[in-house]
């Protein structure tokens, strides 16, 4: 997972940080599966799945993600690593409650 930072501004109510109930960060999941392209193309679609539909999910250690907003139509396909691994990037902000 890569940080994306950097883009938009920042989550802030009026009164300030400490009364802001959520933050978002920005994210890119990057999906290194093997070196068959249909496999990985499966792989990256139940990845898409799984992440696109994921709202109200409590984290280990008390964290809780509110929803999951694809900043992407689908995963990205990125071809083959230089060791022939195919990979897909899939773009995201993560909603959680502070």
């Amino acid at each position: 997972m890569l940080d994306r930072g950097g883009r938009g501004a920042p989550v802030t109510a009026l009164g300030g940080l400490q009364c802001s109930s959520y933050g978002v960060k920005d994210v890119s999941l990057l999906l290194r599966w093997n070196r068959n392209a249909n496999e990985t193309e499966r792989a990256a679609a139940r990845l898409w799945d799984a992440v696109r539909g994921a709202a109200h999910v409590d984290l280990p250690g008390g964290g809780h993600i509110q929803f999951i907003r694809p900043l992407v139509p689908g995963p990205v396909p990125l071809n083959a690593d230089e060791s022939g691994v195919y990979e897909y990037r899939i773009e995201i902000s993560i909603y959680y409650r502070r």
